[in-house]
């Protein structure tokens, strides 16, 4: 389980990425310091009306993410 520390820092990592998160591809020479992905785009009602729309997240926010996100795997396989 993530203590309110690990997900104050996954609610500020995720901002972060959606801050940076860029919608057309990267310049070949910075293509290594970003992962591509895809995201729905949701009206104000929450139903999706568009779905599959290419991104591209800041890898360094990232790795560091899911690295938070899932270090409780790690704490539950010591015990």
């Amino acid at each position: 389980m993530l203590t309110n520390s690990e997900r104050q820092q996954l609610r500020e990592l995720q901002d972060v990425m959606n801050a940076k998160r860029r919608y057309s591809a990267p310049p070949d020479s910075e293509a290594d310091q970003w992962y591509a992905g895809f995201e729905d785009v949701d009206d104000e009602h929450g139903h999706t009306i568009k779905r599959g729309i290419p991104v591209w997240d800041p890898k360094a926010e990232h790795d560091e993410f899911f690295r938070i996100r899932f270090s409780h795997y790690d704490r539950l396989s010591d015990a």
